[in-house]
C-alpha cells in the first residue's frame, strides 16, 4: 500500500501466475508506451524490475539442516514432475523455516539448496557503508569483498559473454516495441539520405582532390572532460606532427528528455588538464574559420535521450566546416572476446550513429574493433558497401599523424602544483599508489594494519626509486571510527608514522591522487573501481593478499 499505484510486487504469495522463487518489484506489468507513462518514468516504456534476494538462516546444528536440505531436494523434485503452485509455496516454507536471528550462517536459498554456494556468515551483514552508485548511494555490506568472492570467486576477472539476462537487459522488449510501432524510437537508425550524402562526398574528394597543403589546421572537440582519456592520444600524436597547426576547442553539452527537451548546460573547460591549453568555444568560430580537419568525439547528432551539444557541432553540421571531418569515439570501450558477447553488442549499438555515417575517417583502437564496426555496417548497408567502410574505419597509424608522444614530465610536474606539493618535484621515480578499502580493513582487523606494515617496509627497501601514495576508500574516513573504534585508531596510529617510519610514503587524506591517475606508474592494494581503472588506462595492478 506504500507504494505507487504503478508498481507490482511480484512474489509467490501476491501473484497467482508467478513462478519464480525469487521475488520482483516492477513499474508495470507491461510495455507502455503511452505519453503518461513516459513523463513519469524518464522516457522508459519498458517494465523495469528489482529483483529481492532474501537470505534465510541455516540451522546451527548439522543434522537439523541436512535434515531439511533433504525435505528440499523432494519438494524440488515434486515440483520439476508437477509444475503446481502448491509444491513452489511448500518449497518457500522449507526455505524460510530457520529464523535467521540466532543463525550464524544465512543462505540465499534459491542457489544454496540447489548448487550449494551463495551462504554466508551472517555477521557478514551486520555492518553496511553507502557507495555510489548511479545518482544515489545504496547500502552494502561492509565486508563487500568477502560477499562478492562468495558469489563470484574473483570478481575482478571481467565475463563479456554468459549470463542469465539478455544485453542489453531490455532488449527482447525493444525489439517487440519495434515491431509494434516500426521503428526504434530512441536510437539513430541508419539514414539512407545521409549515407549518401557521405558516399556522395567520399567520391568527390577522390575525383577532384584538394590540393595538399604544408601545413593544416586541426581543431579538436572535446566536451566531457572524462571523455579526454579516449581523444589524448590522438592529440598527442597531432601535436608531434610539424605540420599540423593544432588547437582544442572545449564544446558545452547539454542535459536532455527522451522529447529532445533540453535543460542544465555544462561546460568543463575548468575541469581539463592545464598543459592542453583549451580554448573557449567562444573565441572560435568553427563555421567562418573553415578548419581543415575538424575530431569531434559526440557521436548522436540530436539521436541521444541524456545529451546533446549546440547543433553547430553535430557531425551533420560540421562536414560543411571542414574539409575532413575525423571521429574519435567518446567510449572507450574494451574489445569483445568473442562474436556475439556483450562488449560486441555494445560496439554494434555504437557503431551505428551519425557521426560513423557522416564523418570522413573514424578512428577506433583495434582491429578487432575496426572488425565489429564493419560486420554491423555491412549488415545494414549490404556487401557492395564494404570498400567504402573499409576506407572509412581506421586505425590511429593510418591517418599518418606525428607519432605516439608522452608529455614531457618536468612540464606535467609544473602544470599540475597539487601533485607537486603531494609527492614532491623528484620526477625519476616511480609512483606507486597503495589503496586500502574499508573492506579488507574491517574483514582482517590488526591483522590488515600488520599486513600494511609489512608492505610499506617493503616499499620502503627501494626509496631511493620509489615514492608511495597511501590512499585510504573514502568511507574508511567516514564510517571506520563508526564500526570499530579500536581498528580506527589503529590505523589513525600507521597512517601518521607515513613520512617518518616509511619516509618514500605520503598519506594522501584527502585522495588527491585519484584526480591525477595519468601520473602512476603501478597500484597496489585491494579490489575495486581504482584497479579496474588502471587495467583499462594500462597501469599494472598488483591487489594485496593477507596471506602473503
Amino acid at each position: 500500500s506504500e507504494l505507487p499505484k504503478e508498481y507490482v510486487i511480484m512474489t509467490l504469495k501476491t501473484q497467482n501466475e508467478f513462478r519464480e522463487q525469487i521475488g520482483r518489484i516492477a513499474n508495470s506489468h507491461s510495455i507502455d508506451y503511452s505519453p503518461e507513462h513516459l513523463e513519469e518514468f524518464y522516457g522508459c516504456p519498458y517494465t523495469v524490475g528489482v529483483d529481492i534476494f532474501p537470505v534465510d538462516g541455516l540451522y546451527n546444528d548439522p543434522d537439523k539442516e541436512n535434515e531439511r536440505k533433504e525435505r528440499a531436494k523432494k519438494a524440488l523434485e515434486a515440483y520439476g514432475k508437477t509444475g503446481a503452485r502448491e509444491d513452489l509455496l511448500r518449497i518457500d516454507s522449507i526455505y524460510s523455516e530457520c529464523s535467521d536471528i540466532g543463525a550464524s550462517k544465512v543462505a540465499l536459498m534459491r542457489y544454496y539448496m540447489t548448487h550449494g554456494n551463495h551462504i554466508y556468515e551472517r555477521k557478514m551483514f551486520e555492518e553496511y557503508i553507502e557507495l555510489p552508485f548511479e545518482n544515489t548511494y545504496v547500502r552494502v555490506p561492509v565486508i563487500y569483498d568477502k560477499k562478492l568472492r562468495a558469489d563470484y570467486r574473483n570478481y575482478m576477472n571481467v565475463s563479456k559473454a554468459g549470463g542469465v539476462h539478455c544485453y542489453p537487459v531490455y532488449s527482447e522488449q525493444e525489439n517487440i516495441l519495434r515491431e509494434h510501432i516500426g521503428r526504434n524510437p530512441f536510437r539513430y537508425t541508419m539514414n539512407n539520405q545521409e549515407l549518401l550524402g557521405s558516399v556522395g562526398r567520399y567520391i568527390k574528394k577522390m575525383t577532384m582532390p584538394v590540393k595538399a597543403k604544408d601545413h593544416r589546421r586541426v581543431v579538436f572537440l572535446p566536451c566531457r572532460a572524462k571523455w579526454w582519456d579516449s581523444m589524448e592520444g590522438l592529440w598527442k600524436r597531432a601535436a608531434s606532427d610539424p605540420n599540423l597547426d593544432v588547437s582544442i576547442v572545449v564544446i558545452p553539452y547539454y542535459d536532455v528528455d527522451y522529447n529532445g527537451n533540453v535543460y542544465n548546460e555544462h561546460y568543463e573547460i575548468d575541469l581539463f588538464p592545464d598543459y592542453i591549453n583549451a580554448l573557449d568555444y567562444k573565441e572560435y568560430d568553427i563555421a567562418a574559420q573553415h578548419t581543415d580537419i575538424v575530431v569531434m568525439q559526440v557521436p548522436y547528432d540530436d539521436w541521444s535521450s541524456a545529451m546533446t551539444t549546440p547543433e553547430n557541432y553535430y557531425s551533420g553540421s560540421l562536414i560543411g566546416a571542414t574539409e575532413e571531418l575525423v571521429y574519435i569515439p567518446c567510449f572507450d570501450p574494451e574489445d569483445s572476446d568473442v562474436d556475439g558477447d556483450k562488449a560486441d553488442m555494445a560496439i554494434r549499438i555504437l557503431a551505428e550513429q551519425p557521426a560513423v555515417v557522416n564523418s570522413d575517417k573514424v578512428v577506433l583502437k583495434s582491429e578487432r574493433m575496426k572488425q565489429v564496426y564493419l560486420n554491423k555496417l555491412i549488415e545494414l548497408t549490404g556487401e557492395p558497401t564494404r570498400d567504402y567502410w573499409n576506407q572509412k574505419l581506421v586505425m590511429m597509424d593510418e591517418l599518418g599523424w606525428g607519432r605516439e608522444a608522452i608529455c614531457d614530465a618536468t612540464s606535467r610536474l609544473e602544470a599540475d602544483p597539487e601533485w607537486t606539493a603531494l609527492i614532491g618535484t623528484d620526477e625519476a621515480k616511480k609512483i606507486i599508489v597503495y589503496y586500502i578499502s574499508i573492506s579488507f580493513l574491517v574483514e582482517n582487523g590488526s591483522s590488515a594494519i600488520t599486513k600494511i606494515r609489512k608492505s610499506l617496509d617493503t616499499i620502503a627497501e627501494s626509496s631511493d626509486k620509489v615514492q608511495a601514495v597511501l590512499v585510504p576508500q573514502e568511507t574508511v574516513l567516514t564510517d571506520l571510527e563508526r564500526i570499530d573504534k579500536g581498528l580506527w585508531e589503529e590505523f589513525q596510529t600507521l597512517t601518521r608514522e607515513a613520512g617518518h617510519t616509511w619516509r618514500n610514503c605520503v598519506y594522501d587524506l584527502e585522495g588527491i591522487a585519484v584526480r591525477h591517475m595519468d601520473k602512476w606508474d603501478a597500484f597496489y592494494g585491494d579490489s575495486g573501481v581504482l584497479p579496474r581503472q588502471c587495467v583499462l588506462r594500462k597501469i599494472p595492478v598488483m591487489l594485496q593478499n593477507i596471506d602473503v
